[in-house]
């Protein structure tokens, strides 16, 4: 999405109310249904160089494949799962390793662009 810097208008500016607008639930996982799907989702996930955004994407796929398969092909307990991909524990190296592997993903390096390297990684 392009910063264009211009703002986003109001409900009121485009003439609705909030009771005009009708929000639903919106569930990415039920999306994810290849590995090049879920590859991808990741790609963008390790893009914004957040580990929050990233334990998240892992949780969404791994709803999306299902807690439990994963927790046996990756031989992590469902809870340990569960807590390191919902926030409540930082999952160590070796845990997130197994749990892409147990999504049918593998990692892999690429160099930043020179735009990237300006920009500093929090």
């Amino acid at each position: 999405m392009e910063n264009n810097n211009e703002k986003t208008p109001t409900l009121e500016e485009v003439g609705l109310t909030p009771d005009d607008v009708k929000v639903f639930d919106f569930d990415c996982s039920e999306y994810l249904d290849s590995p090049e799907a879920m590859a991808a989702f990741m790609d963008e996930a390790f893009a914004t160089g957040n580990a929050r955004i990233v334990a998240d994407s892992l949780g969404v796929i791994a709803k999306s494949i299902g807690m439990t398969e994963i927790a046996r092909r990756s031989g992590v307990s469902r809870q340990n799962l569960y807590d390191a991909l919902t926030g409540k524990t930082t999952p160590r190296l070796d845990t997130f390793l197994a749990v892409v592997s147990a999504m049918g993903l593998r990692l892999s390096a690429n160099p930043r662009t020179p735009a990237e390297q300006e920009t500093e990684v929090a």
